[in-house]
């Protein structure tokens, strides 16, 4: 009876444990690594590290993603859970924080305006941060919602924001090359794909004409780099492969904060 026990015991620890086998994190919860293929790994890294996690190494086949403050992913294996990057930047190191949601919380509180009263919405993060959004006329809002542009809305959610400052509708707004999330997520930032880059950390459009024109190729290796690199990364990029390096001093941070291959 006590080995039949046994080895129920230990089936169900198998059992549970085969749900999560394939997610691993660093050990300041700075990286996720998740067998999202069968044949290699995919790696999600939040902010400035290098490029390792749960001591294995991310190599050229594996799918690797960089993020930064307010991005987030979700696990293609089992359980499907979602993770947001909190204080990573293109400078300093983040950690993830597990959440079903951008905004964890949302209270309301009641304030007097124009000899009335309207409900300031304050609303909490993933990350522990505070968004107080003001209302300016009189209202009779639920709590929970958003006064915006004279109307009583509910907030954006995980993948979206408002289609500009004056729309009350939500759209979906994943960060790309084009477009992304403004730094407090309620507007989408769209910029011309014809003139501009959407820069991922200041959350802002950037002109092509302030840097000198090459392949898209070339600048699709260096997307990643912060501003004061990128125009060293596609002037370096565009050479052969054998050659590159040797005109500059700082090729090997250029290659580390870029991540390049």
């Amino acid at each position: 009876m006590k080995k039949q026990i046994l080895s129920a015991i230990m089936a169900a620890v198998v059992i549970t444990g085969g749900a999560y086998a394939d997610h691993r994190h660093g050990p300041r919860h700075e990286c996720w690594r998740d067998s999202e293929y069968d044949d290699h790994w995919a790696y999600y890294y939040c902010g400035d590290q290098a490029a390792k996690c749960d001591g294995k190494k991310s190599k050229s086949h594996d799918t690797v993603f960089w993020q930064y403050h307010g991005d987030h992913f979700i696990f293609q294996t089992e359980p499907h859970d979602t993770y947001w990057c909190c204080g990573g930047t293109t400078e300093s190191e983040g950690k993830y924080v597990k959440s079903a949601h951008w905004i964890t919380n949302t209270t309301t509180e009641r304030v007097s305006i124009y000899g009335g009263t309207c409900n300031k919405l304050i609303q909490t993060d993933a990350c522990g941060g505070q968004h107080i959004i003001e209302c300016t006329e009189p209202d009779t809002c639920a709590p929970g919602q958003l006064l915006r542009n004279r109307e009583c809305i509910k907030p954006c959610g995980a993948d979206e924001a408002f289609e500009s400052s004056t729309s009350n509708t939500c759209i979906s707004c994943e960060a790309n090359l084009y477009q992304g999330p403004s730094l407090d997520r309620q507007v989408c930032i769209k910029c011309d794909q014809t003139s501009e880059f959407f820069n991922r950390e200041t959350k802002k459009c950037v002109k092509k004409s302030s840097l000198e024109q090459y392949s898209k190729q070339t600048m699709k290796e260096c997307w990643r780099c912060p501003q004061s690199f990128y125009a060293d990364c596609i002037k370096e990029m565009k050479k052969p492969s054998d050659q590159r390096g040797f005109a500059i001093n700082n090729w090997q941070e250029i290659k580390r904060k870029c991540h390049l291959k």
